[in-house]
């Protein structure tokens, strides 16, 4: 979603300027969904030969709102979108010395329309926003006004998407999509159809295999940063490959993440390596001994292996269990830390209850060794997460019960849920779920903000 946007000030420079009319029209990228145009009071004299050139005058802005007024409208109608405006830097940056002044920071992409213009349109005289639109013959209703100019801009970048096949790249915007790069039966016409929405995305080559899969929380956005990637052999070779597209509605991010977990791990497409490979390539691991002790050891990760916890470095994996033999009560010897025949450097200076030399048993020591394991393995159990669905007349439930009862699924938003462990039986339980347990660690390490967070001990968070 796009938010094109213009302002007309008190002066030429951005920070010490201010405005005196914004318009902003939301556009989809087709059509214009919602617009927000009005005249603000700068609570300043405008200059005479900025009232010549833009016809606004102190008059005018008399009774107009301030933008403190209005700053929350701007906000809302802005909100998850990339900010383009002809000369972007001038906009965008009057707009945030504005909301600075009320201790906000604006932020958002950006893209400015003159320099894809020239990217995607070269050989013009000037990209200048009056002379470009009257060689592309687009009307500016208002020259020098908000409205007007930023309308003219709103046809401009419409005309600059379908040049590029409808396909912008927020994180290589100025990138031409030129068709000798890409596979030739590629069908450019899906890129229209890719929600800016949570969910999976599957790239192909001509027979549909699988060559990549991706998820997010904005899968057109995620598609279009790939396939703006051209720079390096194996980027040109990955594009001259892919044949089709096609993608998922998840809704919730989390479900994309979990799901996309367990699809790579069982179809193991050739580019998604990096993500069958943990990025931390050592971990801690857990297992039960002959004697029936629950025992840790640190280690390098090998594929399919159940990793508790990763590290960069095996010195960093060594440093932390020794912390958690110290805080948990943990013997070194049962840890993989002391490899002497005797008890463990710790039980000599009193400080483990000997279970390395047979005066603990299993049972004592393991109620500590298994509250660690329970931490580190997954911190967030008895957990429903309630987050929107691929509709919006329903929602998505994530249900992580105990013993590794792990599932997803959907619920109608007209269905009752009277008790919260009733949503065990919504879901479809995951078999194997120690591949989406990094992917469940990764959304609670973050800054989660599902609709609800029900904890299935009783309380709502």
């Amino acid at each position: 979603m796009y938010c094109i946007i213009d302002v007309e000030t008190t002066g030429g420079h951005p920070e010490r300027s201010k405005i005196t009319e914004i318009a902003i029209y939301k556009f989809d990228g087709t059509d214009i969904v919602d617009q927000f145009v009005t005249l603000l009071n700068p609570e300043c004299h405008i200059p005479e030969f900025i009232s010549k050139l833009t016809g606004i005058s102190n008059e005018m802005v008399v009774n107009a709102p301030k933008f403190y007024e209005v700053a929350a409208r701007v906000v809302e109608i802005t909100k998850d979108t990339v900010f383009i405006a002809h000369n972007v830097a001038f906009d965008y940056g009057c707009i945030r010395s504005e909301f600075a002044s009320l201790g906000y920071e604006f932020n958002l992409p950006v893209i400015c329309t003159v320099r894809l213009a020239r990217a995607l349109m070269p050989g013009y005289r000037s990209y200048s926003l009056g002379k470009l639109c009257d060689e592309l013959g687009i009307h500016i209703n208002g020259r020098h006004r908000a409205g007007g100019d930023a309308l003219a801009t709103v046809h401009l970048f419409k005309m600059l998407l379908d040049r590029n096949h409808g396909a912008i790249s927020i994180e290589n915007p100025y990138h031409q999509f030129d068709h000798s790069l890409y596979h030739p039966q590629f069908d450019w016409e899906i890129l229209h159809q890719i929600p800016e929405s949570p969910g999976l995305y599957y790239f192909r080559d001509e027979n549909a295999d699988i060559l990549y899969i991706g998820h997010g929380h904005n899968i057109r956005r995620q598609v279009l940063d790939h396939l703006s990637k051209s720079k390096s052999h194996r980027s040109r070779k990955f594009l001259a490959t892919i044949a089709s597209v096609d993608y998922e509605k998840t809704g919730s991010p989390l479900i994309a993440s979990m799901k996309a977990a367990i699809e790579i791990g069982l179809s193991e497409p050739r580019y998604n390596q990096a993500d069958r490979m943990t990025h931390k390539p050592f971990g801690l691991f857990t297992y039960t001994d002959q004697r029936g002790f629950v025992r840790m050891k640190t280690g390098k990760v090998q594929r399919n292996t159940d990793v508790l916890v990763g590290f960069q470095t095996l010195e960093e994996a060594n440093q932390a269990l020794y912390r958690w033999i110290d805080e948990y009560g943990l013997c070194q010897k049962l840890c993989g830390l002391y490899e002497g025949n005797a008890g463990c450097f710790q039980y000599h200076l009193n400080q483990c209850k000997g279970a390395c030399v047979g005066l603990e048993a299993p049972e004592s020591y393991n109620q500590r060794a298994n509250q660690l394991v329970q931490e580190l393995d997954l911190k967030y159990t008895h957990r429903v997460i309630i987050d929107k669905g691929k509709s919006d007349d329903e929602y998505s439930v994530v249900y992580i019960g105990q013993s590794n009862e792990i599932g997803w699924g959907y619920l109608s938003a007209d269905e009752a849920v009277n008790h919260p462990e009733e949503f065990r039986y919504l879901v479809k339980l995951v078999d194997d779920t120690k591949r989406i347990k990094p992917a469940i660690k990764s959304y609670f390490s973050g800054k989660p903000h599902p609709i609800k967070l029900i904890d299935l001990k009783g309380e709502e968070q």
